[in-house]
């Protein structure tokens, strides 16, 4: 059976624009996705002949009116899912709760939908499609735990590389524990670092550099490895390590070894070219009487890594085909399968 993913990004009905202290990205917000099953079935009686050619022109003509079938019901199941989530999203955005949204969903090698519902800026009643670019805040993390695990199987990195030894100035706390921190940790969130620290200096737009010599201030919380706190200042301190281990800007490794052989072409990294652009999504705040459109600020090109790739609806679902394993010549199927091993358990929180 083949795997089914779906991505939404939902970025128009947030108060602040990717301020990662206060909002969690996708969180709270239920996706249904209806999956229609049919068997095709065609019975068709046998030529009561002896005839070879006859019984070859017969069973071409089966394999012909069961592919027609097939594609009909390809046809109708596609007209039957794009209903069911226009209908979602009609009422998400009927109620309030939604601007707009850009929605990818691929089953197996085939990209059913890529598209975009609601406005991508209200007051100018402009409209999401499926080459609309969203700032894909937190999701940007994913691209760069691949990209990890390109490297580490090219013997470029290793998830037991400390920290320090690429990133000249990191300590933290008292530096007891700061080579003990390694690309693992910070890639999984286990650096035992108290939560979030310093994402407000990521977001004021200082140099990762500059950010890493002010962790010996920041009291650890519990040893490398043991606990899950989630990060952006230090998780895109892998960013600096893959730069001196490629020699070369990590955007530029990301579009050479993923974007361009996957075409995602409407994706930036950047706060110029996105602004710049035709297509793109704005950031709203709600107020009293209804959404109002904002700025799209230039938070977290200084930390790519972490929060600040931009794409549309295709781009994603293209990505999404790409993790499920269908582009072999780009990457193999057992070293995404890597990036996708579970490495720290997460408590459950009561209510």
């Amino acid at each position: 059976m083949s795997k089914i993913a779906i991505l939404i990004v939902f970025q128009l009905n947030r108060v602040k624009e990717l301020s990662m202290q206060r909002h969690k990205f996708l969180g709270g917000i239920t996706v249904f996705v209806l999956i229609l099953i049919a068997l095709v079935a065609g019975v068709y009686s046998s030529l009561n002949t002896s005839n070879p050619k006859d019984l070859a022109a017969n069973d071409l003509l089966q394999h012909t009116l069961m592919d027609k079938r097939a594609a009909e019901l390809y046809k109708w199941q596609q007209k039957e899912l794009r209903f069911a989530i226009k209908a979602y999203f009609d009422r998400a955005i009927a109620s309030g709760e939604v601007v707009g949204a850009g929605v990818s969903i691929v089953k197996g090698d085939s990209i059913l939908m890529a598209d975009g519902f609601g406005k991508r800026d209200i007051d100018l009643n402009k409209e999401v499609d499926g080459q609309t670019v969203f700032r894909l805040g937190s999701l940007s993390k994913g691209f760069t735990g691949i990209l990890a695990v390109d490297l580490k199987n090219k013997g470029k990195l290793n998830w037991d590389d400390k920290v320090s030894s690429y990133v000249p100035g990191f300590k933290l706390g008292n530096g007891r524990r700061s080579k003990e921190i390694t690309l693992g940790n910070i890639l999984s969130h286990t650096s035992g670092a108290p939560y979030h620290s310093y994402t407000n200096l990521v977001e004021a737009g200082l140099p990762l550099t500059d950010i890493a010599k002010r962790f010996d201030r920041v009291e650890p919380i519990s040893n490398p490895g043991s606990m899950y706190s989630y990060q952006n200042a230090l998780f895109a301190l892998s960013q600096e390590m893959m730069c001196v281990s490629m020699d070369q800007p990590f955007a530029t490794s990301l579009i050479s070894r993923f974007f361009d052989p996957l075409e995602m072409c409407a994706v930036t990294m950047d706060h110029e070219t996105l602004v710049n652009s035709d297509n793109v999504a704005k950031p709203h705040s709600k107020r009293r009487h209804g959404w109002k459109s904002k700025k799209l600020t230039n938070r977290y090109y200084n930390a790519i890594a972490a929060g600040g790739i931009n794409a549309s609806a295709l781009d994603m679902a293209k990505w999404i085909r790409f993790l499920l394993g269908h582009h072999p010549e780009i990457m193999s199927k057992s070293a995404l399968a890597e990036a996708f091993q579970p490495q720290i358990e997460i408590p459950c929180r009561s209510k």
